[in-house]
């Protein structure tokens, strides 16, 4: 009887070290969650079971609205269905991404970006899903923007009619040309780009060329550099006016250069001799 005593004893202790423990352990997650600015939630089933501080100010409802909602909920439309399957995937312990950007439709009816990452878990010993997601609306704006900056500068580039191409400030090599310049200079682009600003001009202006690189070097803007004359493959020499603007190009400080030909005047007609006149 003693023995036995003894032994219930034992295991109470042992009971409340390990209720101790679980306490102190989920003291810890609420005071790290509450203070992080990640969004940090718990979800059983459909439903939150909790929710830090971070999830309740990006999403704009409060706590009780959102232990209400089903999480899918939040989420916007053109997510919502992979969001929702692979939710309840995570809880089956099924293989999904653990981690993925997707928007959510905030209370005031804004879209929000989330760089969104899981795990399953056991909480209070039934299967759950742990969400950190942090908010990445900024940086999705900014890659849209440049996204866009970079169609328009390929649309200019590009589709540009006139001979155009960039080139590294220090080494003078091409860093990319446009389907005008291949088609006027009759270089390839592979050969352009292995070629330098210097190789289509004649040698004898290569003096002129450094001289005048030298003195542009540190101007921004848009520089008109005048009149040059270049060498095409073929060895024939065309003249152009140089129009170029400095910029940052894949991590060079790069000038862009438009082409245009001058013209060259036909030649007059030789007079007839008076002999064929007559006739």
């Amino acid at each position: 009887a003693i023995l036995s005593v003894v032994a219930v004893t034992l295991k109470k202790k042992e009971r409340e070290r390990a209720e101790e423990a679980q306490r102190q352990s989920e003291a810890r997650f609420r005071a790290l969650a509450e203070t992080s600015t990640a969004l940090i939630f718990i979800y059983q089933g459909e439903h939150f079971t909790y929710v830090n501080t971070a999830s309740k100010f990006v999403t704009g409802y409060s706590e009780e609205e959102l232990l209400k909602i089903k999480f899918w909920e939040l989420v916007h439309p053109d997510f919502r269905e992979m969001v929702h399957q692979r939710g309840l995937a995570r809880q089956r312990n099924e293989k999904v991404p653990t981690r993925y950007d997707f928007k959510i439709i905030t209370k005031e009816g804004l879209e929000r970006w989330l760089d969104f990452a899981a795990s399953a878990i056991q909480y209070e010993g039934i299967p759950a899903g742990l969400g950190i997601a942090f908010d990445v609306t900024d940086r999705k704006q900014i890659e849209e923007q440049l996204q866009s900056s970079e169609l328009r500068y390929r649309m200019l580039f590009e589709a540009n009619p006139h001979p155009m191409w960039l080139y590294d400030v220090e080494t003078l090599q091409f860093l990319e040309v446009n389907d005008a310049a291949v088609n006027f200079y009759g270089y390839s682009r592979e050969e352009f780009l292995s070629m330098s600003i210097k190789d289509i001009r004649p040698e004898e202006e290569h003096k002129g060329l450094f001289k005048h690189l030298d003195k542009s070097k540190d101007l921004g803007g848009l520089l008109k550099s005048g009149i040059w004359r270049h060498r095409k493959k073929n060895g024939r020499m065309v003249e152009v006016d140089i129009t170029s603007h400095t910029l940052e190009f894949n991590g060079h400080r790069a000038k862009m250069i438009m082409a245009t030909e001058i013209a060259q005047p036909k030649p007059k007609p030789k007079p007839k001799p008076k002999s064929a006149r007559k006739k």
